[in-house]
């Protein structure tokens, strides 16, 4: 188990990241393990440190541990872990940035302390997370969240427990991942009870139930939570204390889990019917309203506490508890049709802080911080969830074969239907600032770009998967007779060209400001792409996975490549956590089908050479 042998071997950190990103998690722990300690922090980044301490978690977890000599074997298995996310959190340290697979490796390891009753070694981890920055990213968060309340409930802190739950239970807006939902509901319905607080409890056992998720035994679960509370399901039907509506989805959840005990209506599938009446109806009630997700229950739930103080009118209010740029972008045309519906009602957009920047000069929306203080839903004419993303939904539900551009699903989700979503102008909305044209204006005489053809290259997307591995022999190739700017959020190594100049310590906002001065941009499916079509750049988009008819459908001045003569698999509509169905690895095999002379054809067309 110890293998010190590997240690003889050797992998550029380069090869090492290449096979964490691969999934070679296995490979990944031996080699980094066996590595001397001063030796590790060369090899450093969030797919190393994140499979090496997961692979320890993982094979802790499958020794029994009834074999003599296991705890041992164990015991040094957890050092191994808590070594490596130790590594992981000075790494974050050293470069200012705390990915999401930093929160991931967190949320695991507090996780398996809590499997293992250390509850004081789970919350302190638990806690730790949520203090670093993990709001950035709202699924980890929760996660880590309703770890640190079990964590509270085991030990008895039931008031503490309650509280952190009941901040997650009014704030769904913050929840990503609606099977989260019932099981929050659930945690929290019986810390309530704990407390004494019997009046939470029915409200919550009711929302619980009305949750929309394909789950069986959690909808089973929640409607005897109800019949139990009540004493009798016929009860719970006559009861004054809840609004008709919910009590009408609650009688379908009866009828069905009632009807599909016989064996004879399983034996014909006669349970399948009721089944989708039940879960079409929740979904109705959850999704289908034309104002939004105004849920029948959700004013009667509102924790009393601090509230984002608004008026009460035909105000509008729009969530999204993350990213990205891209997305954000493909949202705004859907904003602005939203606002010019009735342009004296006010549109809120509540998104993270740092994306507040987007919307500088735009005229659409009041922005409000979705991550500080809590927003009282009901106090809107309508709300609008673009959490639960409906696109996610949309091509998850349709892939390979998605037909709709997000602009059109993010428009349809805010409410844009029929003669206004066809009339819509699909341009994403973008504004330049006088200031930040003066500073692009400058930089390209500071760097003798003005008057030159320049063009704008965004290295990598926010997903790797969909990023091009040969921009770099692409890039040194046109730096041969071009100028050319790089952009990318992070330190870019390699590319030594006087003619490339590299902008990788800007805002986004200035970065924009230059990708805005050149004649051509060339990208993956990002963010620059959409920025490029909102400030009419003439862009080239190279794609793989993900649909490039579909992406750029709306973009006139964009041309987008991918490989799809070549493979019959494009579009596949995989992401980060789905491997490539060719290679059964991380990375996109399509992408390397398309040649930089191919890319290079395209921009000599485009820019007329």
């Amino acid at each position: 188990m110890m293998d010190r042998g590997l240690s003889t071997l050797s992998l550029s950190p380069k090869q090492l990241e290449h096979l964490a990103y691969g999934g070679d998690a296995g490979a990944v722990y031996r080699y980094y393990r066996a590595l001397a300690g001063e030796d590790r922090p060369a090899y450093w980044n969030k797919y190393v440190l994140s499979q090496a301490m997961c692979e320890a978690i993982d094979r802790s977890e499958g020794i029994d541990r009834a074999v003599p000599g296991a705890e041992q074997f164990i015991a040094a298995l957890e050092l191994d872990a808590a070594s490596f996310l130790a590594d992981f959190g000075e790494h974050c340290r050293n470069t200012g940035r705390y990915p999401l697979e930093f929160f991931e490796s967190i949320e695991r390891w507090a996780a398996y302390l809590l499997e293992r009753e250390r509850f004081a070694e789970a919350l302190g981890a638990a806690r730790a997370g949520l203090e670093a920055g993990s709001s950035r990213y709202p699924a980890t968060r929760v996660a880590l969240a309703v770890t640190e309340a079990t964590g509270l409930a085991r030990v008895g802190d039931v008031g503490r427990a309650k509280a952190l739950l009941a901040d997650l239970a009014e704030r769904p807006y913050l929840l990503i991942d609606r099977n989260l939902t019932p099981k929050i509901l659930s945690s929290l319905h019986h810390a309530a009870l704990m407390s004494g607080d019997s009046r939470y409890y029915n409200r919550l056992i009711w929302r619980n139930l009305l949750q929309f998720h394909t789950n069986d035994v959690l909808r089973r679960a929640a409607t005897e939570q109800i019949s139990r509370t009540y004493g009798h399901w016929y009860r719970a039907l006559l009861t004054q204390d809840v609004r008709l509506r919910a009590r009408f989805l609650y009688a379908l959840h009866v009828a069905h889990f009632a009807w599909s005990r016989s064996r004879v209506v399983k034996a014909l599938r006669l349970d399948r019917p009721s089944r989708w009446v039940m879960l079409a109806a929740t979904f109705a009630a959850n999704y289908a309203r034309p104002d939004g997700l105004r849920q029948p229950w959700i004013a009667d739930t509102v924790a009393r506490g601090a509230r984002a103080s608004l008026p009460k009118d035909t105000s509008v209010l729009v969530t999204r508890a993350m990213g990205g740029l891209g997305d954000i972008l493909t949202m705004t045309p859907g904003l602005h049709a939203l606002k010019q519906a009735d342009p004296d009602r006010t549109v809120y957009f509540a998104i993270p802080r740092q994306f507040h920047a987007l919307f500088q000069g735009n005229p659409d929306v009041e922005l409000l911080d979705i991550e500080n203080g809590r927003i009282d839903v009901s106090q809107f004419g309508a709300w609008y969830n673009l959490t639960d993303c409906p696109a996610a939904r949309v091509e998850s539900r349709t892939a390979p074969n998605v037909k709709k551009n997000r602009i059109d699903i993010f428009a349809a989700a805010m409410g844009i239907r029929g003669r206004a979503l066809r009339g819509m102008l699909r341009k994403p909305r973008y504004f330049v600032s006088d200031s930040e044209r003066a500073f692009a204006r400058q930089f390209f005489l500071d760097n003798g770009l003005a008057n030159q053809p320049v063009i704008g290259i965004q290295l990598s997307s926010a997903e790797p998967y969909r990023d091009y591995p040969a921009f770099e022999v692409l890039a040194m190739e046109l730096a041969r007779n071009r100028k050319l700017i790089l952009f990318h959020n992070e330190k870019i190594d390699g590319y030594a060209h006087p003619n490339i100049i590299k902008v990788d310590q800007q805002t986004f906002r200035l970065a924009f400001a230059l990708a805005g001065r050149c004649r051509l941009v060339l990208a993956p499916d990002s963010a620059l792409m959409h920025l490029a079509a909102a400030l009419d750049i003439p862009t080239i988009a190279v794609f793989g996975p993900t649909d490039a008819e579909v992406r750029t459908r709306y973009y006139e001045h964009c041309v987008a490549m991918d490989a799809r003569s070549e493979l019959a698999c494009i579009p596949c509509w995989r992401n980060e956590r789905i491997p490539c169905a060719i290679t059964g690895g991380r990375q996109s095999a399509c992408m390397r089908l398309i040649s930089p002379q191919q890319i290079q054809t395209k921009i000599e067309g485009i820019l007329g050479e």
